[in-house]
């Protein structure tokens, strides 16, 4: 927050709003249901009339998260249950976004801690760029990484133009059984 970048009431009530975003998530993981309330409510067809036996009981969040939900869906479903979500109205959109893409960012985070541990991993020297063997990577960040050759994560990250998402993709298909297969392939068919 640097003087005069942003005035005192714009920070109070972004902090507010944040602070209303993280009490509503906290309140939908604290709101537990049933399988037997909430299967007929959030599933349809077959899935909806199988037996409860097996489903686990699912958080207010894990609802939301759920492909049919939405806000209006689930506060409507708590109300029925006698459950007060609390959720502040104004920071209903940004809650159900959380809990939407929970699972999202929870993967991305893992992912890119996974990448940070191994930035030492070695690259195959004949890793091939092409976009038949790597689709994700733009023209750009391929043609960087061709000439660069980069031998490990670390200096692949020192590559200006080339994303950590690229990173965390090139470091997937490296570090799986079809990249080294795809790598040695190619070293085979070299002259």
């Amino acid at each position: 927050r640097a003087p005069g970048l942003v005035g005192p009431e714009r920070v109070a009530a972004c902090e507010k709003r944040a602070a209303a975003v993280d009490a509503g998530v906290a309140a939908l993981e604290a709101a537990r249901f049933a399988p037997a309330k909430w299967g007929p409510a959030f599933l349809e067809g077959t899935e909806a009339t199988r037996s409860d036996a097996r489903r686990p009981h699912k958080t207010g969040a894990d609802l939301l998260a759920m492909p049919r939900a939405d806000m209006a869906k689930l506060e409507a479903f708590a109300a029925a249950e006698g459950v007060d979500l609390g959720v502040d109205a104004t920071a209903a959109d940004t809650v159900a976004a959380r809990c939407k893409y929970a699972a999202y960012l929870e993967r991305q985070t893992r992912d890119m801690a996974a990448y940070k541990r191994n930035d030492a991993t070695k690259i195959p020297p004949d890793l091939d760029y092409s976009a038949a063997n790597l689709p994700a990577l733009s023209s750009e960040e391929r043609e960087k990484l061709v000439a660069a050759r980069p031998r490990t994560f670390a200096e692949a990250s020192a590559i200006s133009g080339v994303t950590p998402a690229s990173l965390v993709y090139l470091y997937q298909h490296v570090s799986s059984p079809r990249g080294r297969r795809t790598s040695k392939a190619a070293a085979a068919e070299a002259p």
